[in-house]
């Protein structure tokens, strides 16, 4: 366990380096604009709030995560889904403050820009719960056909998952 958490802060401590070496760009043509911002400043503004918000709003984004996605293996996300909701929304504000308004979303990933990245599957049902039309962004079939329902007979994942599940509880 104690060689997943040291990965794990690697990861983190490139992620939040101030230049990532990939950034995942959310697809299907969000933008700044279409955020709803009035949420966003609800989440990150009262800094006393500020960590209760990010928490609840982060195990929303991870139940819809683990409910979209319940083969997606164990990994980053899993271990502390609160640091990758944190990332996000700290880039977001950034963004927007700096007027990078009418872009794309790009969130820094210190893993990879892969689409089926577990952080970025992460992310884009963050921003999905971020957007004034909500709108289920990635519908890419491979990738449900990859992560997405389980079959019953499938016991090996549903071990992955309760062991999920456990690990949260600790």
């Amino acid at each position: 366990m104690e060689s997943v958490n040291i990965l794990f802060q690697m990861h983190v401590s490139e992620t939040m380096s101030s230049s990532p070496p990939f950034t995942h760009i959310i697809p299907n043509e969000v933008n700044i604009l279409q955020l709803d911002m009035d949420k966003i400043n609800k989440i990150v503004g009262d800094k006393e709030e500020c960590e209760k918000n990010m928490e609840t709003f982060s195990q929303e984004c991870y139940t819809a995560f683990k409910e979209r996605y319940p083969r997606c293996l164990r990994g980053s996300v899993d271990v502390q889904p609160s640091i990758w909701t944190f990332i996000a929304m700290k880039s977001i504000v950034v963004a927007f403050n700096e007027g990078k308004l009418n872009k794309r979303i790009e969130l820094p990933n210190g893993c990879c820009n892969m689409s089926h990245c577990s952080i970025n599957l992460f992310y884009e049902i963050l921003i999905e719960r971020l957007l004034t039309s909500h709108r289920i962004i990635n519908n890419d079939e491979s990738i449900n056909a990859m992560y997405g329902v389980m079959d019953d007979n499938s016991s090996e994942e549903k071990d992955i998952v309760k062991d999920n599940s456990q690990t949260e509880n600790t």
